[in-house]
């Protein structure tokens, strides 16, 4: 029976993996010299060694990618305020123009409503104000019609 000494074999992988990694610079070195060659050839070759590729000529620059440069810690500029919106005062509430205008009008259709309401000069619709009487039983709603959009208000 034949006998191996454990370090017999160990000293010749060693020996194996050596001689595979000196095979492998020299294909490298072979391949950076073909490279070298190619890129001189063509004229093309940084102070680095890595080829530079121009762009063609009368082709429009690359535009870069990404935030401009000098804007990540630029403060923005502050947002001109044109402060809050002042609530409009009148003669007469919007609940008490509204029951004028449909006690004046016989049952007047939202949009007469609307008109009336922008014609006194408020901001805004009368939307609001009609649902609000509705709900407190202070007008009568009723539908146009099947497909037209709209009511007629009436007093209760």
């Amino acid at each position: 029976m034949p006998t191996t000494d454990p370090d017999i074999e160990i000293s010749k992988r060693i020996q194996i993996l050596f001689d595979q990694r000196q095979r492998h610079a020299e294909a490298l070195a072979g391949i950076n010299q073909t490279l070298s060659a190619v890129a001189a050839a063509l004229g093309r070759v940084s102070s680095n060694g890595r080829t530079q590729v121009e762009p063609a000529a009368g082709a429009p620059p690359k535009k870069r990618r990404g935030r401009p440069p000098g804007v990540r810690n630029a403060t923005p500029a502050p947002a001109p305020s044109k402060g809050r919106r002042g609530r409009g005062s009148y003669a007469t509430t919007g609940d008490e123009s509204v029951l004028a205008f449909i006690k004046s009008n016989k049952k007047p259709t939202t949009r007469e409503i609307k008109a009336h309401w922008a014609s006194e000069g408020r901001l805004g619709t009368a939307d609001n104000v009609l649902s609000k009487l509705f709900r407190e039983n202070r007008v009568k709603r009723t539908p146009l019609g099947k497909g037209i959009r709209g009511s007629r208000y009436s007093l209760i």
